[in-house]
């Protein structure tokens, strides 16, 4: 609800000749900040059991696909809050970084570097559980 009424008093000023996407993506993950600073909301839990249809063809290849995703939302879910965001905006979203550093409010050289930082605590996060790169 909060996120309409920033978004509804904030449209004025819009460019329209952006795109809306990373705007509203700067919204949300602001709002989000705001709501893990409070003390009572300091954990995130990542559901590793989510279904999602694969391209596998045998049993088995959804076996390790499920196992891989849980692991990876096991080293997603140990990353920083603000380095999570970046790796996930411009790793899993495709947007630029000077995108994601406009609409997080963040300098752009914060933005690379967290990006830097998130993607070797994550492969890091990947080591500790013991993920095969060779796959």
């Amino acid at each position: 609800m909060d996120l309409f009424l920033r978004v509804k008093h904030a449209l004025p000023e819009f460019d329209t000749s952006r795109n809306v996407r990373p705007w509203l993506a700067g919204f949300a993950y602001r709002i989000a900040c705001e709501y893990r600073r409070r003390p009572r909301h300091r954990f995130e839990r990542i559901e590793a059991d989510i279904d999602i249809p694969g391209s596998a063809s045998s049993p088995e290849e959804q076996v390790v696909e499920s196992e891989e995703r849980a692991m990876a939302a096991a080293a997603l879910e140990r990353l920083d809050w603000d380095r999570r965001a970046v790796l996930v905006l411009h790793d899993v979203y495709g947007y630029t970084i000077p995108e994601v550093a406009e609409n997080c409010g963040i300098p752009l050289n914060t933005a690379y570097s967290r990006l830097r930082l998130a993607r070797a605590d994550f492969a890091q996060a990947l080591g500790r559980r013991g993920w095969r790169s060779g796959r």
